[in-house]
C-alpha cells in the first residue's frame, strides 16, 4: 500500500513539474517520496516521543536532594542580681 502511495506520489510530480531543468532519475524520485512521506514523518515524531517518555521514566531514579532551613525566637529570662 506504501508503496503504491509512493508510485502515486512520484508519478504526480513527474506530471506537476513539467519544467525540470534536470531529469528525475528513480532514485532522486524515491528520495524526493521518502522526504515527503507523512506517514515516516509521523512515525519519527512517535519514536521521539517515546524516547522522552522513556527518559522521564528514568529520571524516577535520579539522585535528589533536600535542604531546609528555619529560625526561632526565643526570649531568654535571666535573673538579676540588683
Amino acid at each position: 500500500m506504501r508503496l503504491k502511495k509512493s508510485l502515486i506520489l512520484v508519478f504526480l510530480l513527474l506530471v506537476a513539474n513539467p519544467v525540470c531543468a534536470e531529469p528525475l532519475d528513480l532514485k532522486k524520485a524515491l528520495v524526493l517520496g521518502l522526504q515527503n512521506n507523512l506517514d515516516l514523518k509521523v512515525v519519527a515524531l512517535d519514536v521521539q516521543q517515546a524516547d522522552s517518555g522513556v527518559l522521564g521514566q528514568k529520571s524516577q531514579f535520579d539522585v535528589t536532594a533536600e535542604l531546609a532551613a528555619g529560625q526561632s525566637e526565643a526570649e531568654i529570662l535571666t535573673a538579676s542580681a540588683f
